[in-house]
């Protein structure tokens, strides 16, 4: 029984190292998928995925290209050929005609936010951040020029500047998917009491939100005391899967599985936990997250 026993820690240790780190990726639930998916009008995530495609575009052409203005053009003329350009897939012309129009009007917020979205499209990301923080900072209200900003900064996991970037946002604008941000952004600070406390708050104040539920089960799960605390994480699941609706989202789905398949594993539940991790894979068949965990369930 003893040996029996050692095992069964052993393997929830193991599960626990694996779900800690794919807790930490799932904390934010649906507003990590949100920034990255959707900070655009024009898809990031997808549009990266492409960036190969794209680049008959060079890196070089983009740098180099001459840059070279006339006053009696005006800066609107230039953001407009910059959209016929992005409508062609020429990205270096599209970037040339924003920094034009930049060039003659340093307050072009338009010409900025198209700007830092290709910049960030390209993978000149330290540049993009600089120039979307333009945007927001000439024109605060510009939510997808937030939302284009936070998402890079998170992406090229800058989390001291996400952090501040989150907590500019919130008080401007208290959203589930702000606070989620910045939970996400102490969580990987390593401020773990700060992410959790951060989490609760959401929930406390949005507890009709699917998100700020899982968030905090992710949080409680990745915690050291995670496995004493098993009973109000089921709780905090079951309500979120309330929340989820009829017709909910293939993201807010795999989100579900993914944290209710990590609490089966740490709650020795394995034949529960790989089923909902199949389901995932069902949903997700590169899943790294789901392989992982249903890898550690068979050590």
């Amino acid at each position: 029984m003893k040996g029996l026993m050692m095992h069964r820690n052993r393997k929830i240790q193991t599960v626990t190292r694996t779900g800690r780190a794919m807790v930490a990726a799932a904390l934010t639930v649906t507003a990590v998928a949100a920034i990255v998916a959707g900070c655009a009008s024009s898809n990031f995530k997808l549009a990266s995925q492409q960036r190969t495609s794209l680049q008959s575009v060079t890196d070089d052409r983009v740098a180099n290209a001459p840059l070279e203005t006339s006053p009696k053009i005006l800066p609107e003329t230039h953001v407009a050929a910059g959209r016929m350009f992005e409508a062609q897939r020429d990205v270096p012309q599209a970037i040339l005609q924003y920094r034009k129009a930049i060039a003659v009007n340093h307050r072009n917020v338009v010409a900025y936010q198209r700007l830092g979205y290709l910049l960030g499209l390209v993978g000149q990301h330290a540049e993009a951040i600089d120039v979307l923080g333009r945007a927001v900072t000439l024109d605060p209200s510009r939510d997808t020029a937030w939302e284009l900003l936070i998402g890079i900064t998170a992406t090229n996991r800058r989390f001291p500047e996400l952090q501040a970037l989150a907590e500019t946002r919130l008080k401007a604008m208290d959203t589930p998917r702000n606070r989620l941000i910045l939970a996400k952004a102490f969580d990987n600070l390593d401020q773990s009491d700060r992410c959790m406390a951060e989490a609760e708050a959401a929930r406390r104040r949005f507890p009709n939100d699917f998100g700020c539920a899982l968030a905090v089960a992710a949080a409680i799960l990745k915690s050291e005391v995670g496995m004493l605390l098993l009973n109000p994480v089921e709780a905090l699941i079951l309500r979120a899967e309330q929340l989820l609706g009829p017709a909910p989202s293939r993201e807010a789905m795999a989100d579900l599985l993914l944290i209710r398949g990590l609490f089966y594993g740490l709650s020795d539940q394995p034949d529960l936990a790989r089923a909902s991790l199949n389901r995932l894979l069902v949903l997700d068949k590169d899943n790294a997250e789901a392989k992982e965990a249903l890898a550690a369930l068979d050590d």
